[in-house]
């Protein structure tokens, strides 16, 4: 499934409070010679949790911007977030072609505990000819299966100008599905990796977000799915941007390129009546997935 996490798993929030310098002071050094902080132990301690400091207290210019032009934090924090997605793509694989277009449908409830997880269940559907059969245009509607995701972020992301996370999915495909529920693996059961990193700087904002599916089981396959979002907050809640979609086929052994799945979309984010709403509109650029692309999704938090 290849989408940009920062706009289709989780709805968007208000930053909260800068950090301080009174909560981010460091401990004074002692005079040299002296035995503070010489303790060999602690001295191996602090340089395996040097990569961990980088992350969670890399500065927070964002928050001294108006609140206008504030990066949007990527959980929702203590709420069960429902989404409905809607999407219409001109290829899907292993399969692409002209005749291969089809409706995605899914249904995710989430729920954020923290500001640096969050957990949801996703039920997907399609409308399309299955992808396994080549040259098969007989369109059907199936239930695809059920993904299970644990999102792990940055805390407090929408103040920082860096950011970076892992979504972790189990997926289950339904027999006889027309679109696997996560990625084309040969099995019913796939594990979904996907490293999220994240830069903004003066109101806009990019998410590199690529999928790495494995399928569990015997005859299993890899799947590799690049995916990048760079938007513009233009107003309070309100976001304007480009993202882009690619499915390359398995991992090391990559389709040729005219067989692959790329879409460049045109997005907006923005909030009504309590609902956050996620418009694209798009066009497949590889040879057997051009065409028109859409994707909506709608959600509201409780």
């Amino acid at each position: 499934m290849p989408v940009c996490l920062a706009s289709a798993l989780v709805t968007k929030r208000p930053a909260a409070r800068a950090i301080t310098e009174e909560t981010c002071r460091c401990p004074r050094r002692g005079p040299a010679g002296s035995s503070r902080g010489g303790n060999p132990r602690r001295r191996g301690r602090r340089i395996l949790l040097a990569p961990l400091a980088v992350v969670t207290l890399w500065p927070l210019p964002s928050a001294a911007l108006d609140p206008e032009t504030r990066n949007q934090d990527l959980i929702d924090l203590s709420r069960v977030i429902v989404q409905q997605s809607v999407s219409y793509v001109p290829a899907v694989m292993p399969n692409p072609g002209s005749d291969q277009h089809a409706y995605t449908f899914e249904t995710e409830i989430s729920y954020a505990a923290t500001d640096w997880y969050q957990f949801a269940i996703a039920l997907p559907a399609a409308f399309a000819a299955r992808a396994d059969v080549p040259g098969n245009t007989d369109r059907q509607f199936s239930w695809s299966g059920i993904v299970v995701r644990n999102v792990f972020i940055t805390p407090r992301s929408g103040e920082r100008s860096a950011f970076a996370g892992l979504m972790v999915q189990l997926a289950y495909a339904a027999p006889g599905a027309a679109v696997a529920s996560l990625a084309d693996t040969h099995t019913r059961f796939a594990l979904g990796l996907t490293p999220i990193a994240g830069f903004a700087y003066d109101g806009t904002q990019l998410v590199v977000s690529p999928t790495l599916a494995f399928g569990l089981g015997a005859g299993a396959l890899t799947s590799l799915s690049p995916a990048a979002r760079l938007t513009k907050t233009i107003a309070t809640d309100l976001d304007i941007g480009i993202e882009y979609n690619a499915v390359l086929g398995p991992i090391g052994a990559f389709v040729p390129p005219g067989q692959q799945v790329h879409i460049i979309y045109g997005v907006t984010d923005f909030k009504l009546a309590g609902f956050s709403l996620d418009l694209g509109v798009g066009y497949g650029v590889a040879a057997t997935s051009r065409g028109l692309a859409v994707k909506t999704a709608i959600g509201h938090g409780f």
